[in-house]
């Protein structure tokens, strides 16, 4: 490995190795730049097929961190973090995201023909999936076809129904989630993930629709006392296998 890649890997490396789930904050305020070039960041990370079916409401006044707050059964993350930040996911908004990356398509001068073609005729694939997926009373006729063709050839599990297209959106958001807590710590901020909330009074606090709240992220500095455990991992042998 080159000097350059070296350099490259300590530094995420280290990132990696720093971020924990911290529950105590200092108490000081998360700099508007800094939190602006954190979402930022966040919102590059993949998801399937670009579409991008996820929201970031992030709360940072004290009214709204307090109902929010009460909404994650007042664990001290949510507490003491001057930033809240709720993951939804929005399944309702496929045909919105691909109506964009149509257009978005069309206006891209530098696009080769052939690459212009491909997009679209994916966009064309996709978007039968977005207008089908969800629909719950054709999911298991869907899904029976979809058993009978994987016979026959190598057939993906596509999100048919609406649990299976929710989990799915759900997903997809996760890689946002995780690439928005690394890039807080490489900012120099703190981060804590939580599950256990009540997503239907936040989804009530923030006045949402159409949308699910499947994790809350924490955000601020880390408090000089901050406990934070051992880190613990099982075994590589165990997580791993090599095929």
């Amino acid at each position: 490995m080159n000097e350059h890649l070296e350099s490259r890997w300590s530094n995420l490396k280290a990132i990696i190795e720093e971020r924990r789930a911290v529950r105590n904050f200092d108490g000081s305020q998360v700099d508007s730049e800094d939190l602006r070039e954190i979402l930022a960041a966040a919102l590059l990370a993949p998801t399937s097929s670009n579409l991008q079916l996820f929201r970031l409401h992030v709360v940072t006044s004290a009214e709204g961190r307090a109902a929010v707050a009460e909404a994650c059964m007042n664990q001290r993350a949510a507490r003491g973090a001057p930033v809240l930040i709720a993951v939804a996911a929005c399944p309702v908004e496929g045909r919105r995201s691909i109506a964009e990356q149509a257009e978005a398509i069309a206006q891209d001068g530098a696009i080769t023909p052939r690459a212009r073609r491909h997009a679209e005729q994916h966009l064309k694939t996709i978007g039968m999936l977005v207008r089908f997926g969800p629909v719950s009373l054709l999911a298991p006729l869907i899904r029976t076809a979809l058993s009978i063709v994987r016979c026959f050839r190598p057939t993906p599990d596509l999100p048919f129904g609406k649990s299976a297209f929710r989990a799915w959106t759900m997903r997809n958001s996760a890689f946002v989630a995780q690439t928005l807590m690394l890039a807080a710590q490489a900012r120099g901020y703190a981060s804590c993930p939580m599950e256990g909330f009540d997503r239907f009074r936040v989804q009530r606090a923030l006045g949402l629709v159409n949308e699910e709240v499947w994790l809350m992220i924490a955000l601020g500095r880390r408090a000089d006392d901050a406990r934070v455990e051992r880190r613990w991992r099982r075994p590589f042998s165990t997580l791993v296998r090599v095929h």
